[in-house]
């Protein structure tokens, strides 16, 4: 895959994005934020388990939950003339680097201020339904954050009163507060829920860790990208860019991973420092560095251990992944680079991941955890 068809590609996906944003396929948006959270929450579910309601709200149906679904976005910001927008820059582009832009680097803000940007829409919501004399105790309210300009910081205290409308239930950005067995699997053997493991145990906000979990929970370091490339075919050299999209359960644009939730290897990351332990283990000359593509890993990050990401999710520019193993060396690599490569890879070849929430991905975006 040349830049050409690369561009063409990201063209098709941003009139996919238009498609998606239009006003015939508003339930299936609202069913898509609906699907996020469960997946957030590790609750197995299926496209039949869904349904619309007979009036708004609610707007999704799923088993005894009632989602009402609203987005929140930047000041001024409207995802469909934005994505209008983007497709055209696409189309008029003659080449890749014409479509990289710097853009600010978005202020961190902690949940308290997200929860004041929330508390108007809430209570008018709130107003509106007690003067259609609905039933607000039956309403799940489901806020999709899409900031830009702002990255809320999860690890900061939540006031009290989580929720500044009275009787609203409310889940943002994967914390809910949903009404009991809200979204609990329904009473039938043949479909039981996805138990979570060790890794995805879930605790609950007043429960005090111990002190090793909490040295292992708190990853204060943040990772820089040093380095993107895809594989357009097996064997083929990779490609280097200077950003990529990640695609949900998809890994990378123009990357031949095999997409789907089955693959595990969607992503693959490197330690930057690494690349020169490794280079010193092949005894490779100082003017003669090992890249990156050679190991034909995606993205080389510095500044961070990762092996610190086992079981956690992070956040790398505008996507979020989810760390599934460690990147083992194969026969071919010894093969490619030479003897004892393979074990000079051992313990440095980095790890692989599922990409959980799409986005762009760029040359020197911030690498971060999410929190537990």
């Amino acid at each position: 895959m040349d830049d050409s068809d690369y561009l063409r590609l990201l063209t098709h996906q941003a009139e996919q994005a238009n498609a998606f944003l239009s006003n015939a396929r508003k339930w299936e948006r609202e069913r898509w934020v609906c699907q996020r959270l469960l997946q957030a929450l590790n609750i197995d579910h299926r496209l039949d388990e869904f349904s619309a309601g007979e009036q708004e709200p609610p707007d999704v149906l799923f088993r005894e939950a009632s989602f009402e679904v609203f987005f929140v976005l930047d000041e001024g910001r409207r995802l469909n003339d934005e994505w209008r927008a983007e497709l055209e820059r696409r189309r008029s582009a003659f080449s890749l680097r014409q479509l990289v832009r710097r853009e600010a680097k978005p202020r961190r803000i902690p949940a308290a201020e997200l929860q004041a940007r929330l508390a108007p829409t809430l209570r008018k919501k709130a107003h509106n339904y007690s003067e259609r004399d609905l039933d607000l105790g039956e309403l799940d309210l489901l806020a999709y954050v899409n900031l830009k300009r702002a990255v809320p910081d999860f690890n900061s205290h939540f006031p009290a009163h989580r929720v500044p409308a009275p009787r609203l239930a409310l889940a943002v950005a994967g914390g809910t507060d949903l009404r009991p067995r809200a979204v609990r699997p329904p009473e039938r053997p043949r479909f039981p829920a996805r138990q979570p493991g060790a890794q995805r145990a879930v605790r609950r906000r007043d429960q005090p860790m111990s002190p090793l979990r909490e040295l292992l929970a708190r990853v204060p370091q943040r990772g820089r990208v040093r380095w993107i490339g895809v594989r357009p075919e097996a064997r083929a050299p990779m490609l280097e860019l200077e950003a990529v999209e990640a695609r949900r359960e998809a890994g990378l644009s123009g990357d031949h991973s095999r997409p789907g939730p089955r693959n595990a290897r969607q992503v693959t990351l490197i330690q930057w420092e690494h690349l020169a332990v490794i280079g010193a283990l092949l005894d490779r000359p100082a003017g003669q560095p090992l890249h990156a593509a050679e190991l034909r890993r995606n993205i080389a990050v510095s500044g961070i251990n990762l092996f610190s990401l086992k079981g956690r999710r992070f956040r790398i520019g505008q996507a979020i992944l989810e760390t599934t193993g460690w990147c083992q060396p194969c026969a071919r690599l010894e093969q490619r680079l030479g003897p004892g490569t393979f074990q000079a890879v051992r313990g440095h070849g980095g790890i692989t991941a599922r990409v959980v929430q799409g986005g762009i991905i760029r040359l020197n975006d911030e690498l971060y955890v999410e929190p537990l």
